[in-house]
């Protein structure tokens, strides 16, 4: 179980916190999977012949046997959580000396290109990306093992079997460890030119340079020099979000220490740290007073405040004093409008909005 420090985290949201990481995430119980004959498999995931009277006809068809991995998105989060979920079968097959030679497909619900990294984070698994089918249309498959999945949502929290961690742990272990990578790191999202959302985080990354973290663009890094990165740290720091899910890659009992931008709780988060038996440490630092569709989604507002000047103190005895970079804030408000305008809603409040309020209206004008 994780074991964390909330004192660096806005007291409107730390009993929440704590009671999430109060949990235990780990399923221990064996998973399954179904054959289904003539199966209709969407963009969106596997259908039953149903699908095919209420859409019309289904043009496509898959002659033989296959191993269904499930509906694969292209953001690098999901890329290592939902769309390994049932890479699981595969070294059941294997195991089992099964005598048909199954194929691999999945559901392909967006246009565009998977990140090159999942494709070599794949092969480290043993699949070979090009020998996917990929099924951007309604197909009828004739034979289709579909696995139950590896981590699964129950409420408001998603929970892990163990052969997630054992086709993680099978990823990580083939890094070799080494003492010439840094103990502290930080992964910064400053270097994302386009479509980066998170406003701030400069001055954020430059404090974590003054307590000794060397600071990496991961984007920019290949997968190997990534892996090395993060099996071999001590301390792992990030902005809350898809980038803090590397903590999977992390040796156990690793130190984390995660930036929070927004009032509300990632909850992959909790369980990718269980698995890792993690020393969490999160610090409120943001100041998203409104966001467009949902707190996820952002835009984003980071700021040099109260919880990251007590943390850089106590870390390192650091004297620093609160800041909001202007730019950053225009920055984080243009965006904003420009996601309301083009979705045509209207911006959402965070939650525990009046006590955010006080808090950006105290800075702004310190």
């Amino acid at each position: 179980m994780v074991k964390y420090d909330l004192k660096y985290v806005d007291t409107v949201s730390q009993q929440e916190m704590a009671d999430s990481f109060n949990k235990d995430y780990f399923i221990d119980e064996s998973l399954s999977y179904r054959h289904i004959t003539n199966a209709i498999v969407s963009p969106k995931g596997v259908c039953t012949d149903e699908y095919a009277n209420k859409q019309g006809e289904v043009n496509n068809r898959l002659t033989g046997d296959y191993i269904y991995l499930g509906e694969w998105l292209g953001i690098w989060g999901h890329c290592i959580t939902d769309n390994i979920k049932k890479l699981w079968v595969v070294n059941r097959f294997k195991s089992e000396a099964k005598a048909k030679t199954w194929r691999l497909c999945v559901a392909k619900p967006f246009k565009g290109n998977y990140p090159d990294n999942f494709k070599k984070l794949l092969a480290k698994a043993g699949i070979n990306f090009d020998d996917i089918v990929f099924i951007e249309e309604p197909t009828q498959i004739d034979n289709l093992i579909v696995p139950e999945d590896s981590i699964v949502v129950k409420g408001n929290s998603r929970y892990y079997y163990k052969e997630y961690s054992e086709i993680i742990n099978a990823i990580r272990n083939s890094i070799p460890q080494t003492d010439k990578t840094p103990d502290k790191i930080y992964f910064t999202r400053t270097q994302i030119k386009k479509k980066n959302r998170d406003f701030g985080e400069k001055s954020i990354e430059n404090i974590f340079r003054q307590m000794g973290y060397a600071i990496y663009s991961p984007e920019l890094l290949p997968l190997d020099e990534q892996l090395s990165l993060l099996r071999n740290c001590k301390y792992f720091a990030c902005t809350e979000g898809s980038i803090a899910h590397n903590v999977i890659f992390c040796n156990d009992n690793v130190n984390i220490v995660i930036i929070r931008k927004v009032c509300g709780l990632i909850s992959y988060q909790f369980t990718l740290m269980d698995m890792r038996n993690a020393h969490a440490t999160y610090i409120d630092s943001g100041l998203t007073l409104y966001y467009a569709f949902a707190f996820w989604s952002g835009p984003f507002l980071l700021c040099v405040r109260d919880n990251l000047i007590n943390y850089a103190k106590d870390f390192k005895g650091l004297i620093l004093k609160p800041h909001l970079s202007k730019k950053a804030l225009f920055g984080y408000l243009r965006l904003l409008t420009y996601k309301c305008l083009r979705g045509r809603t209207k911006p959402r409040k965070c939650n525990n909005f009046g006590f955010y309020k006080k808090l950006f209206t105290k800075l702004l004008w310190h």
